[in-house]
């Protein structure tokens, strides 16, 4: 079916009266605008609207010699499974990309959940019309039709069995919708426990809730490469809170230095505080190590007025997108971005001993992706001298992010595209990962 069959609702026939002054009036009272908003919040939280549309959908494709007789079969079906999953559904929406995205919506006895992932996660795109959002609109309506009698009456609480029963309609649904739906089952699941969403997901990977730590937040301040229109060469310099007593305070202070920052660079003149592809700053500066001295200049001021307060600094610095690989050896050209540049070309070698430079100078604490995978050997080297433990060390090192024997987090992102987590820990290629779920 090319539409989908909606629940009958009255419509006013052709030579119905015009509204008259009184009935206007009648329609804008503000007692009959909020029965009103009772009344769709009754039936969004028992997903009563979008159960009948379900039902129908399955009564015109099968065409029942006794369609009233199936319809309260459903209907009794429905009440019996009250404690477990009553509908799923779908809509398109946009993300911060401007791309289109799927939201998938999970209907329980405890109301109505949601969940979404970015667009550029693997979809099955909507063919019927390929020049919408150019190709990339998504197919909403294959959820309910694909998942809705898998997941009917199914307890959100069991989340591998659910996500077991979405991974098999992968072909057919594609792996946005499925992470989508599986993260609204996630949601509803915490929901029928009565418990946060991150005690849930501790308790369904096994780990004691005491054990349970909220990440620190890390935030994009300045980006370059293929984000922005600048000469930066790295893909982000980032900053991290450190020692925040909880995730809002460490919030809040990601949000001060991004202030401080801005007027670091409102200073410099017009067209610094440009923006890049996902909010972080774009600065005309010349160099990545001037943005990174600008952001330690910004650290300095909050310090000032805060003096208890500390950032730990890092960089994205995505290697594969300035390298170019012949023969299996890599060649970096530092000055892809710049307009002009004759390149500015560097082994592999080299790149990792400006790393180490600004681990020294500028205690930079974590490196995604150093190198091109084709020099995993290089980013092992990398591993292992900027986390050695000096044998005359007064204090052992305190370890960055809970692991004692980290002082510089070496983390593989784009090298799990090019090659498996084994391969990664065999060569100690790298002590970390930036994992996505699409992944």
């Amino acid at each position: 079916m090319s539409k989908r069959a909606q629940a009958p609702s009255p419509t006013p026939s052709s030579n119905a009266p015009t509204p008259s002054a009184s009935t206007s009036s009648l329609a804008s009272n503000p007692e009959e605008a909020a029965e009103k908003e009772l009344i769709e919040e009754y039936l969004s939280l028992h997903g009563i609207e979008n159960a009948l549309n379900v039902f129908l959908n399955q009564v015109v494709r099968d065409r029942p010699a006794d369609p009233y007789l199936v319809l309260g079969g459903l209907l009794q079906h429905r009440a019996t499974s009250s404690k477990g999953i009553f509908a799923v559904s779908a809509r398109e929406i946009f993300d911060a990309n401007g791309l289109p995205t799927l939201l998938a919506i999970v209907h329980t006895s405890k109301g109505r959940f949601e969940g979404s992932t970015s667009s550029h996660t693997a979809a099955i795109y909507d063919t019927d019309d390929a020049t919408r959002c150019r190709g990339k609109g998504v197919r909403s309506r294959d959820l309910t039709l694909y998942v809705q009698h898998l997941l009917e009456g199914v307890d959100p609480c069991e989340q591998t069995s659910c996500d077991e029963k979405i991974a098999s309609m992968e072909d057919k649904l594609g792996r946005q919708a499925c992470l989508a739906l599986s993260i609204a089952i996630c949601k509803a699941g915490a929901a029928h426990k009565d418990v946060p969403l991150f005690e849930h997901i501790a308790s369904l990977a096994d780990v004691p809730i005491e054990n349970a730590c909220v990440p620190v937040p890390i935030f994009s301040v300045v980006q370059g490469g293929v984000h922005t229109s600048n000469k930066l060469f790295l893909q982000e310099i980032t900053v991290m809170p450190i020692g925040c007593a909880s995730f809002q305070d460490a919030l809040r202070w990601g949000a001060e230095l991004h202030l401080a920052l801005r007027d670091l660079l409102d200073a410099k003149g017009v067209g610094h505080a440009n923006r890049g592809a996902f909010g972080g700053f774009a600065p005309l500066v010349n160099s990545t190590e001037e943005a990174i001295v600008l952001v330690k200049d910004a650290i300095a001021k909050l310090k000032d007025a805060e003096p208890g307060i500390a950032f730990g600094l890092g960089v994205h610095v995505a290697a594969h997108a300035f390298a170019t690989v012949s023969d299996g050896e890599a060649v970096y050209n530092l000055d892809k971005w710049v307009v002009g540049s004759k390149g500015l070309n560097k082994a592999g070698d080299e790149v990792v001993d400006l790393l180490r430079e600004w681990c020294r100078v500028h205690q930079v604490m974590t490196i995604v992706d150093p190198v091109d995978i084709v020099d995993i050997k290089v980013a092992s080297a990398l591993n292992r001298s900027e986390n050695e433990v000096l044998p005359d060390a007064a204090t052992p090192p305190s370890g960055v992010g809970g692991d004692p024997s980290v002082k510089v987090q070496v983390v593989g992102h784009a090298f799990l595209q090019h090659t498996k987590l084994e391969t990664l820990h065999e060569e100690r290629a790298c002590n970390t990962i930036l994992l996505h779920v699409s992944q």
